[in-house]
């Protein structure tokens, strides 16, 4: 397995193209949301991935600044209950961290995934709030 992070126009139309398969399928499809899932954050974003050795995605996310603000948002794994999900978020965390210098990630999750994220060292700071018809909460992680 590989862990790949790439800047919008570094990817390949193969790369992006599994990327927003793999999104539309679960965010779109599975979860029955229609919403814009392909946007302009995708091209101010850093994208990482794992892939099999038959360049499959196994877990997905884009990292991305906004004004002093970093965010990760699209956390997805192809796979449920196999670790792929926390490894990427490891992954994001540790690039955000050591190569970004954040300080502070704000995701927002589904709040059914509240205790994946607490896991890795997120804290709740909203009310749940309706996005796109799905629960969410925010959370923050802080860097230590």
């Amino acid at each position: 397995m590989n862990t790949i992070i790439k800047p919008f126009n570094k990817l390949t139309t193969q790369e992006l193209f599994n990327i927003y398969k793999l999104r539309v399928d679960v965010f779109v499809v599975e979860q029955q949301c229609p919403y814009h899932e392909v946007d302009d954050i995708d091209t101010i974003s850093h994208h990482i991935y794992l892939q099999n050795d038959n360049s499959k995605i196994l877990a997905y996310c884009r990292l991305y600044k906004i004004e002093d603000t970093f965010h990760i948002e699209r956390v997805i794994a192809s796979e449920r209950r196999k670790g792929y999900g926390t490894q990427i978020m490891k992954a994001a965390l540790k690039f955000a961290e050591q190569t970004l210098h954040a300080d502070t990630i704000i995701i927002e999750a589904q709040t059914y995934a509240k205790k994946f994220y607490e896991k890795l060292g997120f804290i709740q700071t909203s009310e749940p709030f309706d996005e796109d018809g799905i629960p969410h909460i925010q959370m923050k992680y802080i860097v230590r």
